[in-house]
């Protein structure tokens, strides 16, 4: 992270540059894949900050502290789709690069709050881009999660048809 080291002494404080490296997500959803973990998270960050210009503090006092980010860049990332239609297995898919410019550059800067707002949604969606990006992966993903399944439920169903008809 690069900043302007007087910008923390002021009532907007700016950075030049953050980079993320290689982090990795875990999303949850169920069979609608706008609907899941990270989609709560952002909602809670909506919920939280209330699309007001000024936060308050712990005390509950009013901050004035905003933000300029330049670059943010998240590089190298990759999440893991878990999902109940897996059977129990999550899929990693890669994370496309993110890259988000003069977040609050404008007069005064944007609120923590705000920031984070703007960088989940971006997570977010390309998450669910990727998603669908991937069908064909998921699709197979499914189809020998189903296969295995199937011959699962039949060898059990078998044994059940055996043991009501008194065979052993």
């Amino acid at each position: 992270m690069k900043l302007q080291p007087m910008s923390v002494l002021s009532d907007k404080i700016v950075i030049y540059e953050i980079i993320i490296d290689a982090p990795e997500f875990i999303f949850e959803s169920g069979l609608n894949p706008t609907n899941s973990n990270i989609s709560t998270i952002l909602e809670n960050i909506e919920a939280f900050t209330g699309g007001s210009e000024a936060e308050t503090d712990v005390d509950g006092k009013v901050s004035s502290k905003n933000v300029q980010i330049d670059l943010l860049r998240i590089t190298g990332g990759k999440f893991k789709v878990s999902n109940k239609l897996f059977g129990g297995q999550a899929l990693m898919i890669p994370l496309p690069d993110i890259e988000l410019k003069d977040i609050g550059a404008d007069d005064g800067g944007i609120t923590f709050g705000e920031t984070m707002r703007i960088v989940f949604r971006a997570i977010n969606g390309v998450i669910v881009s990727s998603i669908g990006q991937s069908g064909r992966v998921i699709r197979d993903q499914l189809k020998s999660i189903g296969e295995g399944s199937q011959k699962g439920l039949g060898g059990l169903l078998k044994g059940l048809k055996s043991k009501v008809n008194g065979d052993n």
